[in-house]
């Protein structure tokens, strides 16, 4: 009789822990979890000040529905909306200023399908890449803030492997080359921006074999450098100057004014 008289007050502070920090704002009761130990309803987490982290509603610990995340400063750090307890979601990410930064499709925590970056200080498309499983996978591009392609590489369970092209902002080429499993194989050229080829050669592995051919903007032909397993066999007959024009086109080689990487990383 005495433990049955004491039952309904177990089962409310069983019940109670049960709810941990749950609270109540506008009729809505926040950070349930239910009789086997899952986040139930809405649940919402806070940074150490008091600001919200985030927002969202769970379904047996799995979020469903649109789910947010904020920056300290209080602005939107992700948004992202749950279609099922599937796992698979679409979220569109912010920089701390509120601007948007990405955009794509999650399954679980891996990223699917296409994914878009934006430019910090412009907001225009500067990445667009695919992904499988968590990897990238097929052709990424790089834009210029006009919008023309910079950039055009493709890629193979997360290494670069295939075509590599490189443009101008006017479209003319820049560059052109093949990877091989992450590594540089295959003929080698370099355009002025003239459209007149400035370097012509070719990789084995990553490693610089055979001739390589340096060329002014006027199509002269103003170096050779043979190599043999990346060494340069002919370095002690080049001249000061050819010297310098190698050194220019090699600091420049493969470079674009935009995007640059610290734009879209920047918090």
């Amino acid at each position: 009789m005495a433990v049955n008289k004491y039952l309904p007050f177990i089962a409310f502070l069983f019940h109670a822990i049960l709810q941990g920090q749950s609270f109540t704002r506008n009729d809505t009761v926040f950070n349930q979890i239910g009789p086997r130990g899952m986040k139930q309803g809405y649940w919402e987490k806070t940074y150490p000040d008091g600001t919200v982290e985030y927002r969202g509603y769970f379904v047996d610990n799995q979020p469903v529905g649109e789910f947010i995340r904020y920056h300290e400063n209080g602005h939107v750090k992700a948004r992202m909306y749950f279609t099922g307890k599937n796992g698979v979601s679409y979220a569109r990410l912010y920089y701390g200023d509120g601007t948007l930064a990405g955009e794509g499709k999650y399954t679980g925590t891996r990223k699917d399908s296409t994914w878009k970056y934006y430019s910090y200080y412009g907001g225009h498309l500067s990445y667009m890449e695919n992904y499988l499983n968590g990897k990238k996978e097929g052709i990424s591009l790089k834009y210029y803030p006009d919008g023309s392609v910079g950039e055009k590489l493709e890629w193979k369970n997360a290494q670069r492997h295939g075509v590599w092209q490189q443009y101008y902002i006017d479209g003319t080429p820049l560059l052109r080359s093949t990877y091989v499993n992450d590594k540089l194989n295959g003929p080698y050229t370099i355009w002025h921006e003239n459209g007149v080829k400035a370097i012509s050669g070719n990789y084995r592995m990553d490693v610089r074999e055979g001739n390589w051919k340096y060329y002014d903007e006027e199509g002269n032909l103003k170096v050779t450098i043979t190599y043999r397993d990346g060494v340069p066999l002919n370095q002690d007959q080049l001249l000061k100057q050819e010297l310098e024009f190698l050194n220019r086109l090699e600091q420049n080689k493969g470079k674009f004014t935009e995007p640059e990487l610290e734009d879209l990383i920047r918090k």
